[in-house]
């Protein structure tokens, strides 16, 4: 199942390019989050969609943390795009700008590990992992793993009800 597959990626996650990739399982639904101060419609479609492939996020998908913290935009992906690592990239969130610089734009591709006085003089230092938002934030390769609608305990008693 989707549940299974994206937990067993949270787990290696991290062990992947130098450790720098994170999941975070987010263990309780969008629906059972306050609509008066939760910014998402769980049963709403506008924010639904995976920005890499466009396919409809069912009930798991996950959220980029960077895009979140830094642009204050929601950046959700599918779990198959996840565990391709197709967020490892460039993509555009600044509507004017496209600057590789993570407080304007999702910049899963930097790779290098620049923190204080950096050479590349494109950016500052990141509030957040330390590193230099031009050529270096971290912040874009960490995401959350949300549930949608019910969580997967919640999905398994469920189809042990229907059974």
């Amino acid at each position: 199942s989707k549940h299974s597959s994206a937990s067993r990626s949270s787990k290696k996650c991290q062990l992947e390019e130098g450790g720098y990739d994170k999941l975070e399982i987010i263990s309780k639904p969008n629906t059972h989050e306050n609509p008066d101060v939760f910014a998402l419609d769980p049963y709403g479609s506008s924010d639904f969609f995976c920005k890499i492939c466009m396919e409809e996020l069912s009930n798991v998908y996950l959220h980029c943390m960077g895009c979140e913290k830094l642009l204050g935009k929601d950046f959700n992906i599918c779990v198959t795009c996840h565990s391709e690592g197709e967020y490892r990239d460039f993509f555009q969130m600044h509507p004017f700008d496209s600057k590789r610089r993570a407080e304007l734009n999702h910049t899963g591709n930097m790779k290098k590990d620049n923190k204080a006085r950096c050479k590349c003089k494109n950016g500052r230092l990141c509030t957040f992992c330390g590193y230099c938002t031009g050529c270096s934030c971290k912040c874009h390769r960490w995401f959350g793993l949300y549930y949608r609608f019910m969580s997967m305990q919640e999905e398994r008693d469920l189809l042990s009800q229907a059974e």
